[in-house]
């Protein structure tokens, strides 16, 4: 998959809020815009680091409709990280300097 200038890994505050209050919401991960909702909100691990060290964060889970793209993002208004993604491949945020 080429990834576009349109890369980021962050959420709009606008999108972190309408997941937020369960709305569906329209994100486009390179494949075309798809409905977001969220199903999980809570306190995840997320292993962080060449040695693997495990971090506690509270992390908003939300998944596309049609359920074939999954986001883990960083449950902060202010810093709504995308820190994992499954969108058919797989990709993790492992380092933050």
């Amino acid at each position: 998959m080429e990834l576009s200038d349109q890369t980021s890994v962050w959420v709009s505050k606008q999108v972190f809020l309408s997941l937020l209050n369960d709305n569906p919401t329209k994100i486009d991960t390179g494949s075309g815009a798809k409905a977001f909702q969220m199903i999980e909100t809570g306190r995840h691990l997320l292993e962080l680091g060449d040695d693997g060290k495990l971090v506690e964060a509270p992390i908003l889970q939300v998944q596309s409709q049609d359920g074939t793209e999954t986001l883990w993002i960083l449950n902060d208004l202010n810093n709504p990280l995308i820190v994992a993604m499954d969108l058919g491949w797989k990709i993790q945020l492992i380092r933050a300097q």
